[in-house]
């Protein structure tokens, strides 16, 4: 996404309006925290989805529409409590899903790239065509978008940027129709994750807000994990640099889920953390970060250390 110069630029965005940040969005690092980044942008996905769809958006009927992959980019960091602007427009619209691009701006500059394919989830917890009517909706409110500047298509940068053609459908990138669950033993990591009553949206499933913070604590785990209780003292850090998730079903949270993670594949600056929660032996949701290590005093990338690597192998997955 991010080498798609049409999405950094807000003109292109005919849905947008001013989101303010809060103080509970900020995190340690004293800027807004990336799970908190990735909420914007779905609100800014919502607020898109009720503008057309009104109620059929998440109030009228049993079959709910909301996310089911969603691919975020960060950009540069965003501070409080400096507005944002959130900005949107519809990529694609089929029998099966909607297609939202998203960005955040803020002063001008683009912090931040999204795109979510958007379905209609059955009370079972699983994705179920479109009505006619909704699609109708969108494919109008689509037909009346501004055009793309010359060049500009609307997902050419999201699909082959997070495509691994050499990889089995089990390492797909999470945000791909080809992703497959893995088994729990193919993970170095395991633990269990409590719910909260917070845990679920206005249509009982599980918010993506919180599949958002159960990734980050996955990750999280595992970084401890792999650099050790002393890892924020380290002078070599990671940096989040994208994030995608994919709801394989989505209802009710459980009491606790069952998380694994671990790295599903490493290069020479970065890793990328997979973290799977299951509910039992079903596996509900699959998530990705891709972490940069970066010098934490210069704030520059740099090359991942060699006893770091030796530990990457450790805990890969299998």
């Amino acid at each position: 996404m991010k080498h798609d110069a049409w999405r950094r630029q807000p003109e292109t965005y005919p849905f947008s309006g001013e989101i303010l940040p809060r103080y509970t969005d900020v995190d340690l690092w004293q800027h807004l925290n990336n799970v908190a980044l990735i909420s914007l942008q779905i609100e800014s996905v919502q607020r898109l989805l009720l503008d057309v769809a009104d109620d059929a958006a998440w109030r009228a009927g049993p079959a709910a529409i909301g996310p089911e992959t969603t691919s975020t980019d960060f950009i540069a960091e965003a501070y409080y409590p400096t507005p944002l602007t959130a900005a949107a427009r519809i990529t694609h619209v089929n029998e099966r899903d909607i297609g939202i691009a998203s960005a955040l701006f803020q002063k001008g500059h683009c912090v931040g790239l999204h795109q979510s394919r958007v379905v209609s989830w059955a009370p079972d917890g699983q994705p179920v065509p479109m009505s006619a009517e909704l699609r109708a909706a969108f494919a109008r409110r689509m037909a009346a978008q501004p055009p793309l500047p010359p060049g500009g298509e609307p997902e050419a940068g999201h699909k082959p940027a997070l495509a691994h053609p050499g990889d089995a459908a089990g390492g797909a990138p999470a945000d791909s129709m080809q992703v497959l669950p893995r088994r729990p033993a193919d993970f170095p990591a395991h633990y269990p994750l409590a719910s909260r009553f917070g845990d679920h949206d206005a249509t009982g499933r599980t918010s993506d807000q919180a599949l958002g913070r159960m990734a980050e604590q996955g990750r999280v785990n595992l970084l401890t994990a792999l650099m050790g209780p002393e890892r924020l003292a380290s002078p070599v850090g990671f940096m989040v640099a994208h994030v995608s998730l994919r709801w394989l079903r989505r209802g009710r949270a459980p009491a606790a889920w069952n998380v694994g993670s671990g790295v599903l594949r490493s290069g020479d600056r970065s890793i990328t953390i997979r973290a799977q929660l299951s509910n039992g032996d079903d596996c509900h949701a699959v998530c990705d970060s891709v972490m940069v290590a970066i010098d934490r005093e210069a704030r520059q990338s740099v090359r991942l250390p060699d006893d770091l690597r030796a530990a990457v192998e450790r805990l890969s997955v299998r």
